[in-house]
């Protein structure tokens, strides 16, 4: 039998979750230097506001059309989750975010490494939700995973800032970690919503619902912010509006749709390696001893963790196997 061609065996062999999760993870690394530019003309506040008024405009527009049927069928019990899916995905996670990594904020800022080591704890703050809910148990693997990529945190907020802003930026380091925490806390929120609504339909009714909770400010600013915007920072916007967060999002929720909220954090842990090459080469940031031990230590952590739920998977898999047969 003759075997098939060579660009269709290995087109089988890539998945396609996997192959979008990939190229999410370096769009979203190379943000974090986005959003070290975007500082210097926008402050963290109206960053966010500008970053997601397209993706209200874009998805505004479609979904009633598009999606007529499926607003009919959303369980009135289900709004409150959606909204609070939305506040936590816009505000929760991008507000302390952005202030962290804005150096116009007491004069010192995170770099786009330590944010995005940092945000790589996501699954840590997922699984600790997960077991909150009974969702997930907390076994010794899981515990002793979390505890090194603790320590790692510790040691990327507390060693690895240099010069004579140390307090500064590990007070704004720890702000920063409500980013994940808030992120975690989205995926466990969203996840029942993407299983029953599907995934694109969750990404436009969240995050228009989270961008029109910032109406307020927007009406503010007016068009004002944007008159400073050179044209190479009209580009890094474009970049994180469209690219970062319009498609970004519709990969991750239709990630979540077709895998659980613990193997799509997963990939975060790649961020950091992005970002970090990302501070350096595009902000000239530069990276210390002590980053590079405590980033070792949360992506050791994160690992061990996810390698300690994938067993934990297979051996409950196993008893269910076998009384099938």
């Amino acid at each position: 039998m003759a075997r098939p061609p060579l660009g269709r065996r290995v087109a089988r062999a890539v998945d396609t979750v996997d192959a979008l999760m990939v190229a999410l993870v370096i769009t979203w690394g190379l943000a974090f230097a986005a959003i070290k530019e975007l500082g210097h003309a926008l402050d963290p506040y109206q960053m966010t506001w500008f970053r997601y008024l397209p993706f209200l405009v874009l998805y505004g527009l479609w979904l009633p059309f598009a999606r007529r049927k499926r607003f009919g069928q959303v369980a009135g019990g289900d709004w409150p989750r959606f909204a609070l899916a939305g506040a936590l995905g816009v505000i929760g996670y991008h507000f302390p975010l952005n202030w962290g990594l804005d150096a116009t904020e007491g004069g010192a800022a995170v770099s786009a490494g330590t944010g995005a080591i940092l945000v790589a704890t996501t699954p840590l703050w997922t699984l600790l939700f997960a077991v909150a809910m009974r969702q997930e148990r907390f076994d010794a693997g899981r515990a002793l995973g979390s505890a090194v990529a603790f320590v790692g945190v510790v040691v990327v907020v507390f060693l690895a800032p240099v010069g004579g802003a140390q307090l500064t930026v590990a007070r704004k380091a720890l702000v920063v970690l409500l980013a994940p925490v808030c992120w975690g806390m989205y995926s466990i929120v969203a996840k029942p919503l993407v299983d029953r609504y599907g995934g694109l339909f969750v990404t436009g009714l969240t995050f228009c619902l989270g961008t029109l909770m910032l109406l307020p400010l927007g009406i503010q600013y007016g068009a004002a912010p944007l008159r400073s915007l050179t044209p190479e920072l009209w580009a890094w916007l474009a970049f994180v509006s469209l690219l970062s967060t319009v498609a970004g999002y519709t990969v991750w929720n239709h990630a979540l749709r077709h895998r659980r909220a613990t193997e799509v954090t997963i990939y975060i842990y790649l961020v950091p390696v992005v970002a970090t090459l990302a501070g350096w080469a595009v902000v000239g940031e530069a990276v210390s001893l002590w980053f590079l031990v405590g980033a070792a230590l949360v992506l050791a952590g994160v690992v061990q963790v996810n390698r300690s739920r994938r067993r934990g998977q297979a051996l409950h898999a196993a008893p269910a196997a076998a009384e099938a047969e």
